[in-house]
């Protein structure tokens, strides 16, 4: 592995247990309707494997926020779609996160409609979630305030039309984004559900450091494959 990147096969739970990091971000199952389309439209079109994980609940987002919430000294950052959006915010708030609005990602010509009988979902929200200042300061040591900075409210841009499948399509423009936005250069930035790598390799070419676990062994693969290569920004013209 080159760089500074810390890719692990298996479940996050194992894999990465007791791990600590100043910012996760990731892009775990989405919910039940999501999922359910996902799959439909992939044997439809024949464009993709379709989706090989079970989808989330609001017990599978409570558990991982409660287990990462006192182990993250900055961020946790999802990407999930609208159905998830309440477990997201009871579990921040669960675990007395501050949990903001969710922040809509625009995918230009993300997908269609394949049943022709309304609109397509261009469509994915980011949901972020922080320690208050004052707990910031009591568990990290971090004056009130200093950990922050207005960030972006939503983002937009052209879909990727390269490979894409799986669940893990998501453009690295978006990953690039969001590593930008919610860390530092030389913090460790996480992904748990690593999936091709692209939030990793982003991290690294920002000059992060960065971690992560995929228990998919086809999808690990690429990963690791990607994490192997060079480490420069012109390789976030991929796909997530």
């Amino acid at each position: 592995m080159s760089g500074h990147i810390d890719l692990r096969y298996g479940r996050w739970e194992s894999a990465l247990a007791g791990e600590r990091c100043d910012t996760i971000i990731t892009d775990p199952p989405y919910g039940e309707r999501t999922h359910k389309g996902a799959k439909t439209t992939a044997d439809l079109t024949k464009a993709g494997d379709g989706i090989r994980y079970d989808h989330w609940t609001a017990k599978e987002v409570s558990a991982f926020v409660e287990s990462w919430a006192p182990r993250t000294r900055r961020w946790i950052v999802a990407m999930t779609s609208h159905d998830l959006i309440p477990a997201w915010e009871a579990a921040f708030s669960k675990n007395r996160l501050y949990g903001f609005a969710p922040v809509p990602a625009i995918l230009v010509g993300m997908g269609v409609r394949v049943c022709g009988d309304g609109p397509s979902s261009w469509g994915i929200y980011i949901m972020a979630a922080r320690h208050t200042a004052k707990a910031a300061m009591k568990y990290h040591g971090q004056p009130e305030g200093a950990m922050w900075r207005a960030l972006p409210g939503g983002y937009c841009e052209a879909a990727n039309t390269g490979k894409s499948g799986g669940g893990r399509g998501k453009p690295s423009w978006l990953t690039h984004a969001l590593v930008r936005d919610y860390s530092n250069p030389g913090d460790l930035v996480c992904d748990p559900m690593a999936g091709w790598g692209a939030t990793l390799t982003a991290a690294a070419a920002l000059n992060r450091r960065a971690i992560g676990a995929e228990m998919d062994r086809e999808a690990y693969e690429i990963a690791e494959a990607a994490c192997a290569r060079p480490l420069q920004l012109d390789m976030l013209a991929g796909v997530a």
